[in-house]
């Protein structure tokens, strides 16, 4: 079995102040001359980490990690003013002309290929190309099982909608929402616990929400994700699958045959995108993944070279 790749250390990081309170925190790794590659986090509420930068070769690529507003190492921690998906997305742009950027291919995993898409749509001259995987595109029918339990095992679904009255079942992610944003709430740290427990089920664990010992980053990243969640992604109903159409850059989708729900999400993006390129492997959702991450790392070893040759590669 390869060993899996060694992720390279910080060179450079700083703050960059986006407006509404929020400043990010970037960081850069791999060779200063290389390829510029944005590797986005998922989420929403999730974070950069040090892991996921062995998925890019770090002779090959000028790494660049920035944590969205409200995330991890970013101020305010859990801030949800002024935080939406578009909020996101042009912070991406002000960041690629903070750090003299004049084109980057963008490495989306999971809710980071909903940024990677809107970015490429929104600002085409500045992404070379995408490469995608764990897809997640904020549409209604992904996230159906947090609105009204289906695809959801029964007993899973009536636990975690047993605090809501008649009314707030109308809604889960909003009842939800209120109480996980409400530190003074009785039900708060219930509600931070299902919801984990709630998240963690879905990926075929036990609903146990005593298990759970949420500190204050854990409770910053689920209040993140359940304002997006409660907003519905910020996003029409079939998510950012609209824009996609504006997607010219070249696009790679590495996808786990195990992932369902991403599989299926996959296969009507590629539909959109006729120049797309769809590869399977068998793997899950996680981009770290063995399987997967060595995929990922292929694909993007090609996009560099391409890139580099002076096209991109369809």
């Amino acid at each position: 079995m390869t060993a899996p790749a060694a992720a390279p250390p910080t060179r450079r990081s700083g703050w960059l102040p986006v407006g509404g309170g929020h400043v990010l925190r970037w960081w850069e790794s791999g060779a200063p001359g290389g390829v510029p590659l944005l590797l986005l986090h998922g989420g929403p509420g999730g974070h950069s980490t040090r892991a996921h930068r062995a998925l890019a070769d770090p002779r090959r690529f000028r790494v660049i990690q920035v944590d969205q507003r409200g995330c991890g190492a970013s101020r305010p921690r859990g801030e949800l003013a002024a935080n939406t998906t578009d909020h996101l997305v042009d912070d991406l742009e002000r960041l690629r002309a903070h750090l003299g950027v004049e084109g980057w291919v963008v490495l989306g995993p999971s809710w980071g290929a909903v940024l990677a898409l809107a970015l490429a749509a929104r600002y085409p001259r500045a992404v070379r190309a995408l490469v995608l995987s764990g897809v997640f595109l904020g549409a209604r029918e992904e996230y159906r099982p947090l609105l009204d339990g289906r695809g959801v095992d029964a007993a899973v679904w009536d636990r975690f909608v047993a605090p809501l009255d008649a009314a707030e079942r109308a809604d889960v992610p909003a009842a939800y929402a209120r109480r996980i944003h409400d530190p003074a709430h009785p039900d708060h740290m219930t509600a931070v616990r299902n919801w984990l427990a709630f998240d963690a089920a879905q990926g075929g664990a036990a609903f146990a929400p005593s298990r759970i010992r949420a500190g204050p980053g854990l409770v910053a990243s689920v209040a993140v994700e359940a304002h997006y969640a409660r907003h519905r992604f910020f996003l029409p109903a079939e998510g950012v699958l609209g824009r996609a159409g504006a997607v010219a850059a070249p696009v790679t989708v590495v996808q786990g045959t195990g992932d369902t729900a991403g599989a299926a999400s996959a296969r009507r993006l590629c539909a959109e995108l006729p120049h797309a390129r769809l590869r399977w492997v068998e793997a899950g959702h996680s981009a770290l993944e063995p399987r997967l991450a060595k995929r990922i790392r292929a694909s993007l070893a090609g996009v560099a070279a391409a890139v580099t040759g002076g096209a991109v590669a369809r």
